[in-house]
């Protein structure tokens, strides 16, 4: 999702919002079980975390993948991958 006028700590917080919401939902399989939905969100500004749309999905990527292996219900903002990295090496946080 692509926020625009919106700074780091806005992107964070309608992140959290957007994944509490979620984690808060039950959708019914059937009539006799429910599942809950849970998202993993990285967040990345502009200009601060990158200036190109590479550079900003790698970030947001890197992030996304550390929530992944973080348990609850958060948004992470991790530090912005080293220089000269790829995007691969960048999911590594």
């Amino acid at each position: 999702m692509v926020l625009s006028a919106c700074d780091r700590v806005e992107g964070q917080r309608r992140a959290e919002e957007l994944a509490h919401t979620l984690a808060s939902a039950r959708l019914a399989v059937n009539q006799y079980e429910h599942c809950v939905v849970s998202v993993s969100i990285g967040v990345a500004a502009y200009p601060v975390d990158g200036r190109s749309y590479p550079e900003l999905l790698a970030v947001a990527d890197a992030r996304m993948y550390s929530r992944k292996r973080a348990p609850g219900v958060a948004v992470r903002l991790a530090e912005r991958p080293a220089a000269g990295r790829g995007q691969r090496a960048a999911r590594v946080v």
